[in-house]
Formats: structure tokens, C-alpha cells, sequence
């Protein structure tokens, strides 16, 4: 087992309390971004991203109704990545809270987890 596990490095409120507040930034902007990607493609499919093939059957006829695969495919990635950027915006949102409540120039130790989590640090 390596000692790097055991690592923490010190850092202030203020400085992770920003680094929250810059990954809440990038996340809202995702979002946004995604949540206009999925209404542009929905109106890209109702406005002609379904075709629609009929066919003689006994009796008379059956219509079969396609989304055009890209289309359908990039939907459902906008879709994910909204839920995706919706969680982060609620976890860093509520660190930036949690933290905004101590005082700057307290001290916190953070791990390599921590780090990753809230991204570039500035010191």
C-alpha cells in the first residue's frame, strides 16, 4: 500500500469555496448547453426527422413510423448529459453553500479525491 493514500494537502475555505463555485459555473453552462441541444433536435425530428412507411397488410394497411437513427441517437445523448450535469450542478450548489457559511481563511485538508472532485485548485 502506498503512503500517498494517507496524503491531505491544506488549502482555505476561500480557495476551495471558489474552485466550487468555477465547477458549478462550468456545470451550469453544460447543462444549458445540452438543454438547448435536446429542444434543437426535437424540433429537428418533428420537423422532418420521422418517416413514415406504409404497408398492404390483410385487411388493409399498417403505417410504421421511423426516427432517423442520428437523430434518435443524439437525443438520447442530450438526455444524459443533462441528467449527468443536473446532479453536479446540486452537489457543487450545495458545497458552495456549505461553504460560503465559514469563515475564508479556514483550514481544510483535502486528499487526491478531494482534489479531483473540485477540479483546479488555485493557491
Amino acid at each position: 500500500m502506498s503512503v500517498r493514500e494517507d496524503w491531505t494537502f491544506p488549502y482555505t475555505v476561500e480557495q476551495v469555496y471558489k474552485a466550487a463555485n468555477e465547477r458549478l459555473l462550468h456545470h451550469q453552462e453544460r447543462l444549458a448547453y445540452w438543454e438547448q441541444e435536446r429542444e434543437d433536435v426535437r424540433a429537428n425530428i418533428e420537423s422532418g426527422g420521422i418517416s413514415i412507411k406504409e404497408f398492404e397488410v390483410t385487411g388493409g394497411k399498417r403505417l410504421d413510423a421511423q426516427i432517423e437513427p442520428t437523430l434518435l441517437k443524439r437525443l438520447n445523448e442530450a438526455q444524459e448529459k443533462i441528467t449527468k450535469h443536473q446532479a453536479q450542478v446540486i452537489s457543487y450548489d450545495q458545497w458552495a453553500i456549505a461553504l460560503s457559511g465559514r469563515p475564508g481563511d479556514d483550514q481544510l485538508w483535502l486528499d487526491h479525491e478531494d482534489i479531483l472532485y473540485f477540479g483546479p485548485i488555485s493557491t
